[in-house]
């Protein structure tokens, strides 16, 4: 297991080169995709509650890096919901405080929080894959580039 892998990974500066696959690694085989979503968002976003379905769906990234404390974890944010990289022994942390996300979406912004938490495995073997880079965007700051279908395959 490489807890580290992102941490590691090197780390590219120009936007222009987040097509060059050099930059791009695989997610090591142990790790998991946990995916969040937040159910018949574009019905709540209608009704008014756009702040509201960004705030959750951005909380479930906060809760996942408080859970593991390390802010050294692959994620892109998707507006009602997020996709995560985490390492397997991180599984059951991030699971218990999506868990209490899950319960908080719902009694105070009555929205619903859906979670999944997909082994790599499982997305390899619908033939995706997970190839993670990541761009420093300020000195210490960066951002993670996906490419590979991976993260659209853990979506569906």
């Amino acid at each position: 297991m490489n807890r580290n892998f992102y941490r590691d990974l090197a780390s590219f500066s120009e936007f222009e080169q987040f097509t060059r696959v050099m930059h791009y690694s695989p997610l090591p085989d142990d790790w998991v995709v946990v995916v969040t979503d937040i159910r018949n968002s574009t019905e709540a976003i209608q009704i008014g509650k756009y702040k509201d379905v960004n705030l959750v769906g951005a909380a479930s990234i906060t809760q996942a890096m408080l859970a593991t404390g390390s802010q050294d974890m692959p994620f892109v944010f998707g507006g009602d919901g997020a996709s995560l990289c985490i390492p397997p022994n991180e599984v059951p942390v991030v699971s218990q405080e999506l868990a209490r996300l899950q319960k908080l979406a719902v009694s105070q912004f009555d929205l619903e929080l859906r979670v999944a938490i997909i082994p790599l495995r499982d997305i390899r073997a619908s033939g995706a894959e997970v190839l993670v880079a990541k761009l420093e965007i300020t000195p210490g700051k960066y951002l993670a580039m996906f490419r590979g279908g991976g993260l659209a395959e853990a979506d569906r």
